[in-house]
């Protein structure tokens, strides 16, 4: 029966348990030594490596092969939770791994120090994932040390992370070592490689070392490559530290001309004026900053793009336009700080053309935007203590003081909305998401505040956490509509993704994640997060075809529940539209898959017994049922739905004995 079991490769696990119950029930069985290497087989082949590590674990004294398997197993389970972004579980296992490989009886096997070496590399990635900089540093360190490393395909990405763990530490001297050693022998077909080379540049740029920083930023420039319009601008930047402004600008324009959609094309143009200003060339300034407001209105930058287009005027003694400009400041962003600081050099330039009734006549208008020129002491003073407790972690303090100032000095306060953004984030930090809630929703209540993309995320997400799925995308729709940033454009998108999703709005669904599918600067996981929706959205639509198409991007990485439900709704698909040979295909392929979604698989094999019923062979479709029945340990609605299975199969059989009874008896009297 085991041999059987082991022959037919049921991706269940039935030759696993039946190796395992022999072995407790035989163990001195002439037959022990031929199993113990047939079960480690099996174990190899399977990827339900939880299951496969409890079975081996129940063996009394196994050989070195089942321990050596048992490291194998350890390790594919914490590459597992690192697939699915389980980081915290990857380092337990990858500990686990590293906990057993001094084990004298393996310590000098071959596999066993591969196992070891491999979870160091990815002990570092997971700890680097969780921001934990000194664990992974250790982890690559001893990763180095190993005699076998060099084998190692993760050697050379190695010397990569390491330079990342360095930059986030701001060990830039380090970093720019690490960084430097694996663009030496790096395949530069990768997407890595201009990405050192962008590190090198930032940690020469962070040494103040423009020169060099600038020919790397150039190299980047020259191939094109992702990140080249952040080269380019930071190159630009660096030309201008070595007052070089004439290349700045030429840099930067054509930053402006090739990537009009980067997040770095606003910053250029901000850039342009002030070399322009550098060089003394005003008038072109002032072009730069007029080109910036109207092409990035969302910009953050745009305050001050405004606010120093108006100072340009007055530094030019051209005090009606910059009157006109500052009043845009005040009008387009009122409680800013910049705003403040326009009033203030409106009043300069009404008093130098001798106008200051025309100016008290203005401030008295001032109420209907709620911003006030008499600040007083006590107004300051509130702001001031508040925001010192904030700055201090003691957030309880921080929120009562911000409270305080919000009720005595707002609408109309100097400081109304920094003083309601530090209240709420410190009823955020505090993890009182009602009452920052509250305060976030206030805050975009607020036009033109500095925060305002952060006060929609926040809210959005807020009401997301509480499934309150409309309200939710309700601000996920106006921070797609206010994004200054493609990252922020994405988190909207995302966002109204999941809404709609939840929701069952198909076409919204649809609509979203196909503009995500369609940007350039959209990562990995978000990808497959929309293209996961978008063909269940289209599933549900019953237009199969679109569906097959986006599960096929994701199905071939069983290893996640995304990619494993996604294989199996490729059969549904195909048994929907009546292709009942493709789907009995995909069900056996993904079968021969060894996923370890379980869940999935189960379900894969329920439709194949649907498949068997349609076809009229009941005793297939039995049979499958019964194998799953008796190897799906876990509880869940799976069980159920056998039992129904096989419930409908009987009652069918035995129907059919009775008209064949019937029939006979009938026969009989005739």
């Amino acid at each position: 029966y085991c041999l059987t079991a082991y022959q037919s490769s049921s991706a269940l696990g039935e030759s696993v348990s039946a190796f395992t119950d022999f072995l407790n029930a035989y163990p001195n069985s002439r037959h022990k030594e031929d199993v113990y290497g047939l079960l480690s087989d099996a174990f190899m082949s399977s990827k339900n490596y939880a299951a496969a590590l409890d079975a081996l674990s129940k063996i009394t004294n196994p050989d070195t092969r089942m321990l050596v398997t048992m490291q194998y197993l350890r390790y594919q389970m914490g590459a597992d939770y690192f697939l699915q972004s389980r980081h915290t579980d990857a380092v337990m296992s990858f500990d686990d791994v590293l906990d057993h490989a001094s084990d004298g009886r393996i310590a000098t096997d071959k596999d066993n120090r591969k196992y070891k070496t491999e979870s160091l590399f990815m002990r570092a990635e997971s700890e680097y994932r969780l921001q934990n900089y000194t664990e992974a540093q250790k982890s690559i360190n001893e990763f180095q040390l190993q005699s076998n490393a060099s084998s190692s395909e993760n050697y050379e990405l190695a010397r990569y992370l390491e330079g990342y763990i360095y930059f986030q530490q701001k060990n830039y001297k380090q970093s720019l070592n690490a960084f430097k050693d694996f663009v030496a022998s790096a395949d530069k077909s990768q997407a890595t490689y201009p990405d050192a080379l962008n590190r090198i540049g930032d940690c020469y740029f962070t040494q103040r070392d423009f020169v060099q920083a600038e020919s790397y930023y150039s190299k980047v420039v020259a191939l094109g490559a992702s990140g080249a319009d952040y080269a380019m601008f930071q190159r630009g930047y660096a030309l201008g530290l070595l007052k070089r402004y004439g290349d700045k600008v030429t840099v930067l324009e054509r930053l402006v001309t090739q990537y009009p959609k980067s997040d770095y094309s606003d910053d250029a143009l901000y850039e342009i004026a002030r070399a322009e200003v550098q060089r003394a060339d005003n008038r072109s300034a002032i072009a730069a900053y007029d080109r910036l407001l109207s092409t990035y209105p969302n910009s953050n930058l745009a305050r001050k793009a405004a606010l120093e287009k108006a100072m340009l005027y007055y530094n030019e003694k051209r005090y009606n336009e910059a009157i006109e400009a500052y009043k845009v400041v005040v009008r387009n962003y009122p409680s800013t700080d910049e705003a403040y600081s326009a009033l203030e050099g409106m009043e300069m330039c009404y008093v130098e053309t001798n106008n200051v009734a025309e100016y008290l006549a203005y401030t008295k208008t001032l109420g209907k935007i709620n911003m006030q020129t008499n600040s007083t002491k006590e107004d300051s003073l509130t702001y001031t203590a508040a925001e010192l407790q904030y700055m201090q972690g003691n957030y309880q303090q921080a929120a009562k003081g911000f409270t305080t100032y919000l009720n005595n000095f707002c609408d109309g306060g100097r400081y109304c909305t920094s003083a309601q953004y530090y209240c709420a984030d410190a009823y955020y930090q505090m993890g009182d998401k009602q009452n920052a809630l509250r305060e976030f929703r206030r805050l975009t209540e607020l036009s033109s505040n500095l925060y305002m993309e952060e006060a929609l995320m926040r809210t959005a997400e807020l009401y997301f956490d509480a499934a309150d799925y409309r309200n939710s995308l309700t601000y996920f729709r106006r921070l797609q509509q206010k994004a200054s940033t493609s990252k922020n454009t994405n988190i909207a998108r995302l966002g109204v993704l999941r809404c709609s999703y939840f929701l069952g709005d198909n076409e919204s669904t649809i609509s979203v994640a196909s503009e995500l599918i369609a940007e350039s600067t959209t990562d990995a996981e978000t990808l497959d997060e929309a293209r996961y929706n978008r063909g269940k959205a289209y599933f549900q639509k019953g237009l199969y075809e679109k569906a097959i198409a986006d599960f096929r991007q994701l199905a071939g990485e069983v290893r996640t529940a995304q990619g494993a439900e996604s294989k199996y709704l490729i059969c549904e698909a195909l048994y929907r539209q009546g292709d009942y040979d493709k789907a009995e295909k995909e069900v056996m392929q993904f079968a021969n898959m060894n996923t370890s979604q379980q869940y999935w698989l189960a379900k894969a094999f329920i439709l194949l017994s649907d498949i068997y019923v349609h076809r009229g062979d009941d005793f297939m479709a039995e049979q499958y049922l019964l194998s799953l029945q008796n190897n799906y340990t876990a509880q869940d609605d799976i069980q159920t739905t056998i039992g129904e299975r096989l419930e409908l199969i009987r009652s069918r059989s035995a129907e059919k004995q009775e008209v064949q009874q019937y029939d006979e008896e009938i026969e009989d009297e005739y």
